[in-house]
């Protein structure tokens, strides 16, 4: 066999090595993407739910507060949980905005991290001041609801207020816990899944 002829099969060798390789690699940030969007649906579908579920409830404190607009006492603080409850849901959106910035399909992997950071510095710059809402809408919305619906008025009753609060406390904070934990996980998740889409555009 020629010089030239091994030469040839060499380079053919080398050739489709390359493509292999090239193939391989597309292959595993198809594979890596797609598991980025995966990790960002459930904390996406949860902010819209929440975001669902806070508009309602805010509906539903603004019409009993108006119903008892003659009453100061029960239709104010109904109007300042509904007032802190459509903060909630701001604070949502303003996180879906964020997870929808995130678009695997359409971004370079610059762009990925970029938006994936400046999610991450939303929900931490925001987490102060959205429980702080939080809890002022737990505390304000009781009076109204257990007057409407039980006829039990705290200003007179406050055992019944502690009561609601110490309810509250063991359902709230337990599932509050568990989202905050759910959460970080997933945007760590997503992390390190960019840091190994990175890692191998660069190699």
């Amino acid at each position: 066999m020629k010089q030239e002829e091994i030469n040839s099969i060499w380079e053919t060798y080398n050739r489709k090595l390359d493509q292999n390789l090239r193939f391989n690699q597309e292959l595993l940030r198809k594979i890596n993407l797609d598991q980025l969007k995966r990790e960002l649906s459930k904390p996406r579908l949860m902010e819209i739910m929440n975001v669902v579920s806070t508009f309602l409830f805010a509906l539903y404190l603004i019409v009993l507060s108006s119903l008892l607009f003659d009453q100061a006492r029960f239709s104010v603080t109904g109007f300042v949980a509904a007032g802190s409850t459509l903060s909630i849901m701001a604070f949502s959106l303003i996180r879906i905005t964020g997870i929808y910035k995130i678009d695997p399909v359409n971004q370079s992997i610059l762009s990925l991290e970029k938006a994936y950071h400046r999610l991450v510095v939303i929900r931490t710059r925001i987490g102060m001041v959205e429980l702080v809402c939080t809890i002022i809408s737990l505390v304000c919305m009781w009076p109204i609801i257990l007057f409407t619906g039980f006829n039990i008025d705290v200003f007179e009753q406050v055992s019944g207020l502690f009561i609601a609060l110490l309810i509250c406390a063991l359902v709230v904070v337990p599932l509050a816990i568990w989202h905050e934990k759910f959460y970080r996980r997933r945007l760590a998740n997503a992390g390190k899944i960019l840091q190994e889409i990175n890692q191998l555009e660069n190699s």
